[in-house]
C-alpha cells in the first residue's frame, strides 16, 4: 500500500540526500503526478530551519521557467494551515 502525506501519494523514492528524500507522487485532489520532498526529521528540529525553508518554498513558488520544478504546496507537520 502507498504512503500518503495529506493529499499526496507518494508511489516511488526517486531520490534521497543528507536533508531529504524526494518522492514520486500523485496529488489526488488535483489528479496530477508530483515530487514530493520530504525533509528528514533531524533536519527540521530548528525552527530556525523551518523558517528558511518556508523562505525558499515561496521564493521558488514565484518562479515560472520550464528547467524549474514548479511548487505548488508546502507544510509543516502538525500545520493544520
Amino acid at each position: 500500500m502507498a504512503q500518503r502525506i495529506d493529499r499526496y501519494e507518494l508511489k516511488e523514492r526517486i531520490g534521497a540526500g543528507g536533508q531529504a528524500t524526494v518522492w514520486l507522487g500523485e496529488d489526488t485532489l488535483l489528479e496530477r503526478t508530483v515530487a514530493v520532498k520530504v525533509m528528514n526529521q533531524l533536519a527540521t528540529v530548528q525552527p530556525e530551519y523551518i523558517d528558511t525553508l518556508m523562505r525558499e518554498a515561496r521564493l521558488a513558488a514565484g518562479l515560472s521557467h520550464p528547467n524549474i520544478a514548479t511548487v505548488y504546496d508546502f507544510k509543516v507537520e502538525g500545520d493544520d494551515a
